[in-house]
């Protein structure tokens, strides 16, 4: 898996969604967190964001790949992001409340 993973996210990434994508199967399944965390960020930073792969949804995943490695405060501040994007997203909220206890 991580080695389609790294084939798909090779050099120009078309469409730009793949990134998140990417991240988000690597975070689900909890491997390879860093990696994670480099494709969420690299997607985020393209300045190609799209309907399909929301920023807030990004974030979320941002922050649930932080919070798994232990980096807490980094967790919430992706939390933060994302409902600063999308205030009643629950998931969010959730997951903020988690890390702030």
């Amino acid at each position: 898996m991580e080695d389609a993973i790294n084939h798909a996210v090779a050099g120009k990434i078309d469409p730009p969604e793949a990134l998140m994508e990417a991240g988000e199967t690597l975070v689900r399944t909890g491997r390879n967190l860093p990696r994670a965390v480099e494709l969420l960020r690299r997607y985020l930073d393209s300045g190609h964001l799209v309907e399909e792969a929301p920023a807030f949804k990004a974030h979320y995943q941002l922050g649930l790949a932080l919070e798994k490695q232990g980096d807490k405060k980094g967790a919430a501040q992706e939390y933060s992001a994302a409902l600063s994007m999308a205030r009643n997203f629950s998931k969010a909220k959730e997951a903020l409340d988690r890390v702030n206890r």
